[in-house]
């Protein structure tokens, strides 16, 4: 269902990069908004009309207006929560703030993604093909892929061996973050365990990922 708290949504957003993670939850919520695709490695995100949307030249940028006034975000695990909390929407993908032990767990693994697991795969990405040749160091990347392999894949397994989602049954904004950083991290080599590769074939018959991926082969 549309949301009635936002309206003229619109997100900023190159397929593949992280503002993924907002257009799949837009889906997961049936809140309408329009797509506007900007190139983060062609300049788009330098220009002067978007460096005063996002000093950081990065999408995702999320646009809204409420209550007659326009508001912009600029991250996009801060856009996951802020969608997944909206008081107006039939679809819950977070628990509730009283529901305290839930919530502490779910807020953890939001951040998880969003900081440490980021941080390793950014590290990985950054010294395969993003800095320049000279700048590049493949020692950066072999230890973020180690650091992938030894602390952060063993947790989502633990996690999957218990539950059919990262948090238990049901499917929540944290799988959006985590399963997107699962299919990131696969592009160079990791998370091939059974538990995920069971996990992922749940995730990606869902219709809202298949909606959020169909611009994949544009990157």
């Amino acid at each position: 269902m549309a949301s009635r708290v936002l309206g003229n949504v619109v997100l900023y957003h190159y397929p593949l990069t992280r503002s993924t993670r907002v257009a799949w939850i837009l889906h997961e919520l049936g809140i309408p908004f329009d797509k506007v695709k900007t190139n983060p490695m062609t300049g788009e995100t330098r220009t002067k009309d978007f460096l005063e949307k996002n000093p950081n030249h990065a999408v995702p940028v999320l646009e809204f207006e409420h209550q007659g006034k326009k508001h912009t975000m600029i991250e996009s695990g801060a856009m996951v929560c802020f969608l997944a909390d909206l008081p107006d929407i039939d679809v819950r993908l977070a628990p509730d703030a009283k529901q305290i032990v839930q919530r502490a767990e779910y807020l953890q693994m939001i951040f998880h993604a969003c900081s440490w697991q980021d941080m390793i795969l950014w590290n990985i990405r950054m010294h395969s093909t993003l800095l320049p040749t000279e700048m590049r160091d493949e020692s950066t990347v072999m230890f973020n892929k180690q650091k992938w392999k030894d602390e952060v894949e063993p947790q989502i397994v633990n996690r999957l061996r218990r539950n059919k989602y990262i948090l238990g049954s049901n499917f929540t904004a944290a799988d959006i973050v985590c399963a997107y950083n699962i299919i990131w991290s696969k592009s160079y080599g990791l998370s091939d365990h059974s538990e995920i590769k069971r996990y992922l074939k749940e995730i990606k018959a869902r219709p809202a990922f298949q909606a959020a991926y169909a611009d994949k082969g544009e990157f």
